[in-house]
């Protein structure tokens, strides 16, 4: 297998990451951040170490601190905190490192509680256990969406009630903690305590051996310099049509600029836009859609894909899965940008006979600050049957710390 990725534009992706359609933004407080202050105060680099915890020293006596997670897949989204044994795998062996480093702090035991089911039906066995008031799991990992529905079932501890909970630290996303706390709560959200939000950070990858055929330089320095703008991708894009099978028609046989999938997740966030915003008071969420920004988003989008232009195959299945549809054509060498997810793009290409780079999704124009990293992460949540604040608090902040340290540059 060939691959040449630029980790110093991988960094840049992932500094901008938050988890759950997150983006970068400062620091948050301790504790519900107020509607005038998301940012929180810097942090004076000389005198205090982010990565320093303020936990207490506990001895919680070999206490099995249960994690729900379904077996979906071989327990794959398990895998992004929990691992049994080491394997030789870099990853998977910092994940082992990572759960051995808070066994030993605490003197706790990590342990899968299984349950036989899909990823997304996980909530149905969390509100089923509350609802029985049966404490089953200590923490359990549940799909995003079904995250809300667990949360209006009642079924969710507010995650400042765990007093060892810091979200000021740096493996906490910002964003993240400051988009989904309503009214002074926060009943789940996502932490460095898994990489699935590093491996599911949407991305932009360019075949290299192509961009050097078309005499299109790599644009790590209009990355840097914030000039890597949809028209400068979408004018690289255009120079690379060509009608491989002689038909006559753009279709999947030929070679485009643009090979993306119908279902193209975390678009919108890419460039800097949210659904929904705060109250100014901070009590409720608004619906704020129609906005020129958004309006703009989806006209030049539109107008791009659809407008004539033949460079852009838009893959209407929705597909995906690795080696299908747009990923499959990018691993082909049939496209010279492709749009998904890191880890669904090395996986495509794991096999394909060509180096890529990894850059950040364009911004809509020069206006826009920062580049945004849209992914989809899958929240730890804590069941209100769970009344052991202080021990789950000090085991989930520790597991964040672990993986931010050992974790996070071993993914990267």
């Amino acid at each position: 297998m060939k691959r040449n990725v630029s980790i110093l534009l991988l960094l840049v992706l992932l500094l901008t990451l938050a988890a759950s359609c997150g983006k970068g933004e400062d620091s948050v407080p301790a504790g519900p951040p107020s509607a005038e202050d998301a940012g929180g105060a810097p942090v004076d680099a000389e005198t205090e170490d982010p990565m320093k915890d303020d936990l207490p020293d506990a001895d919680y006596e070999g206490y099995a601190f249960r994690i729900g997670a379904a077996d979906e897949n071989n327990a794959d989204y398990l895998h992004y905190l929990y691992v049994e044994e080491m394997t030789g795998e870099t990853v998977n062996d910092a994940v082992f490192e990572a759960n051995n480093y808070v066994r030993d702090r605490f003197n706790v035991d990590l342990v899968w509680a299984e349950v036989s089911d899909t990823h997304f039906n996980m909530y149905r066995h969390v509100v089923t256990a509350v609802q029985a008031g049966d404490d089953v799991y200590d923490c359990a990992i549940l799909h995003d969406h079904a995250s809300v529905t667990a949360m209006l079932e009642g079924a969710l501890l507010n995650l400042y009630d765990l007093p060892a909970v810091d979200t000021s630290k740096p493996w906490w996303p910002a964003f993240t903690v400051k988009a989904l706390t309503v009214n002074g709560k926060l009943y789940f959200d996502c932490s460095s305590l898994k990489y699935d939000a590093l491996a599911s950070t949407r991305a932009v990858f360019m075949n290299r051996e192509l961009a050097e055929e078309l005499q299109i330089g790599l644009p790590y320095n209009m990355v840097r310099a914030g000039t890597w703008t949809m028209d400068v991708m979408r004018e690289m894009s255009s120079k690379a049509y060509l009608d491989v099978n002689g038909n006559g028609a753009a279709d999947a046989g030929d070679r485009f600029g643009w090979a993306i999938t119908g279902h193209t997740y975390d678009y919108m966030e890419g460039f800097g836009t949210d659904i929904y915003k705060h109250t100014d008071d901070g009590t409720s969420l608004t619906l704020d859609f129609l906005n020129d920004h958004n309006v703009k988003i989806v006209a030049q989008s539109c107008e791009w894909f659809f407008g004539g232009s033949n460079d852009v195959w838009f893959d209407g299945s929705g597909s995906n899965k690795e080696n299908q549809g747009a990923l499959k054509m990018f691993a082909n060498n049939q496209s010279l940008f492709s749009y998904n997810s890191i880890i669904r793009h090395v996986r495509s290409c794991a096999d394909a006979d060509m180096t890529y780079a990894i850059l950040p999704q364009p911004k809509l124009d020069e206006s826009q600050s920062v580049y945004y990293g849209g992914t989809n992460d899958h929240p730890v949540v804590v069941p209100v049957t769970n009344t052991a604040f202080d021990r789950t608090g000090c085991v989930l902040e520790a597991m964040g710390k672990a993986g931010k340290t050992l974790i996070e540059p071993a993914y990267i």
